[in-house]
């Protein structure tokens, strides 16, 4: 998994099956299993503390250093079937997702009983090494791109030629390399139904549990 810039967003990019309410231990770059709070504190409901969103579209560009030229808006070197993504910071993402449906947990309804849980496991005595999964998204289709470096690019192309001038226009394009190969990802969502992810940690408060985003 990786952490997106400056957001509290985590892509899936191992394709692992994520269930809300997982624990994970963080060995970098590893997240690690460890158990689900549905299964090990027996008195927590599902169906009452997670929310289920209606479908919508999600994007993810300026808020993570993403800008996305367009050749009919820009004097860039691109042909209309084109679109460049251009990564300013590392570990920046791109993301335009269709049919999204969001599943979270309240967290608020779970603090007292994740709290005793947690010293119970001796989770507390390391916070930043463990973390739960609170939010999961459940997609159709997309692309989802990320940048391991900063000041990179790539360029999309349609598939059967087609002009590009909106976000919509990227769901049929190929992806081209045209900066460092290496530091450039990709999740494909036609083979995860969870490309992206959020994931909170447990801290001790003056006045009881609080919550991170990792």
């Amino acid at each position: 998994m990786i952490k997106f810039s400056k957001t509290n967003y985590i892509g899936n990019d191992s394709g692992l099956s994520c269930k809300i309410g997982d624990i994970f231990q963080i060995d970098k770059p590893n997240f690690i299993y460890l158990g689900n709070i549905f299964e090990d504190i027996p008195e927590l409901d599902h169906n009452k503390l997670v929310r289920t969103s209606n479908p919508y579209v999600f994007t993810l560009t300026s808020e993570s250093g993403v800008s996305v030229d367009f050749s009919a808006r820009y004097s860039v070197p691109l042909q209309d079937s084109q679109v460049r993504i251009r990564f300013s910071n590392k570990h920046s993402a791109f993301a335009y997702l269709t049919n999204v449906v969001t599943h979270s947990l309240a967290l608020g309804g779970v603090s007292s009983k994740l709290y005793k849980y947690w010293h119970s496991q001796n989770y507390i005595k390391n916070v930043r090494k463990y973390c739960l999964v609170n939010t999961l998204f459940e997609v159709e289709g997309g692309k989802l791109l990320f940048s391991k470096c900063s000041k990179t690019s790539v360029t999309l192309s349609h598939s059967q030629g087609l002009k590009i001038d909106t976000l919509d226009g990227l769901i049929d394009a190929k992806v081209s390399i045209t900066g460092t190969a290496s530091s450039i990802g990709t999740i494909d969502i036609k083979s995860t139904s969870q490309p992206i992810v959020k994931m909170v940690r447990l801290y001790k408060g003056s006045v009881g549990p609080r919550f991170r985003f990792i």
